[in-house]
């Protein structure tokens, strides 16, 4: 359709879902050769190019979508 994207793997998705930080395709064809605005200073950048409330690092809960907001060598706690 007019307003839809074709992922690399055949899906179809809505147009604005490309390039809006997410892996709707399910191969992240829909993120590939995107610009991002760069993330807020009081959030976070994912590895995928997320932006989350710095609140949320280390928090046990997988906000970025890519587990990247609690990596054990960020999260560990020093002895």
């Amino acid at each position: 359709g007019i307003n839809e994207f074709t992922c690399s793997n055949g899906l179809c998705i809505r147009s604005s879902y490309r390039c809006d930080r997410r892996n709707d395709c399910g191969d992240s064809s829909d993120e590939q050769g995107c610009t991002y605005q760069p993330c807020q200073s009081h959030q976070f950048t994912c590895q995928n190019g997320r932006c989350v409330s710095h609140d949320f690092v280390c928090d046990g809960d997988n906000d970025c979508g890519d587990e990247s907001d609690e990596l054990e060598h960020m999260c560990r706690t020093p002895a």
